[in-house]
């Protein structure tokens, strides 16, 4: 879930005395009228990240939203983002996935807002949302 993943990002930082300024988790929104809030917060720092280097995310989302697959909640930390084209490339951790792949910007805010089959609810998988690793 979620929030464990926040607690397990924080930890390896700290353990490995990594600096940064903080780390925030992030929740996909259940109201609608905030989703596109959430994604312009989304795509700002992912634009960020591109220019500075600076912010790292790791998404939490609907693996099967983005490559043919299960439709299970994963994690994937974000390669890169091109402003111009709104590409988003995922460094997919799964290893049925060779190489990095690139999806559109809204379709990866629609995988990390994706609300889980309520069966994972029973695991504490909610919603999708991404971690947010500030560096500056």
């Amino acid at each position: 879930p979620l929030p464990v993943l926040g607690q397990v990002v924080a930890a390896s930082i700290d353990t490995f005395n990594i600096f940064h300024q903080g780390i925030d988790v992030v929740p996909a929104p259940r109201a609608s009228d905030k989703t596109a809030g959430f994604c312009r917060t989304l795509r700002r720092r992912l634009a960020q990240f591109e220019r500075t280097g600076g912010g790292i995310i790791i998404a939490h989302f609907d693996q099967g939203s983005l490559v043919q697959d299960l439709n299970i909640p994963h994690i994937s930390p974000v390669g890169g983002f091109d402003p111009d084209t709104g590409e988003v490339t995922i460094l997919d951790v799964d290893t049925s996935q060779m190489y990095p792949y690139t999806v559109s910007f809204n379709r990866f805010c629609r995988a990390v807002s994706t609300n889980y089959l309520h069966l994972f609810h029973l695991f504490g998988y909610g919603r999708g949302g991404y971690i947010y690793i500030r560096t500056e």
